[in-house]
């Protein structure tokens, strides 16, 4: 899920396995992009500003399954007295209660298993989880080892914040509770849509 539109460069797009480019698509604020992660796909040059998005990868193999979204989840419950109920209706309704709208499909992503969806997020709410990434994020998170820079190019920089390691970020107090809250939440929202599709 993209958070913002306000840099130079940046697409995201899908390749051949002869590495030529199938098609690309412009991140903006609250669009989501689902495919299956065997998918060639990468991200042009960034040339100016900075690109934000939530990343997200999803099994439906139990064997696989990670637990950091529900760890968090218990974590915050634990200090609030908030229902924040994780589970959402069906995709046809929840598409529509929220006001979300489908894109771009396989055809025009030229593969099976992809689709672009936008409104996942609002403006205010991308503006929140950017700023819990400022507040939260490491060099390195999504890539294991804090400090290291992208495996793939010599340029990028991955900084990032874990479900994982936001949680006991908010417990301590170093950043806002809601704002994580709305991090697991939204990601778990993410999943139904990308799960449904």
């Amino acid at each position: 899920i993209y958070l913002n539109e306000d840099f130079e460069g940046g697409n995201f797009f899908f390749a051949h396995r002869n590495q030529s480019v199938q098609q690309t698509m412009r991140p903006k604020c609250g669009r989501l992009v689902g495919f299956e992660s065997s998918d060639y796909h990468g991200v042009e040059a960034l040339t100016k500003g900075r690109r934000c998005a939530v990343a997200m990868w999803y099994t439906l193999d139990p064997k696989y399954q990670e637990t950091a979204h529900a760890a968090a989840h218990a974590t915050l419950s634990a200090l609030g007295n908030k229902d924040r109920s994780l589970k959402n209706p069906d995709l046809g309704p929840f598409l529509e209660q929220k006001g979300y709208s489908l894109t771009m499909t396989e055809t025009e992503l030229k593969g099976p298993e992809r689709f672009t969806a936008d409104s996942i997020l609002d403006d205010d709410t991308c503006q929140t989880l950017i700023q819990l990434a400022n507040d939260g994020a490491t060099v390195g998170d999504g890539y294991q080892t804090e400090g290291q820079s992208s495996p793939f190019t010599k340029d990028e920089k991955f900084v990032g914040l874990t479900v994982d390691r936001a949680a006991p970020l908010a417990t301590a107090g170093r950043v806002d509770i809601d704002a994580v809250r709305l991090y697991i939440s939204k990601s778990e929202a993410a999943k139904q849509v990308v799960r449904r599709s």
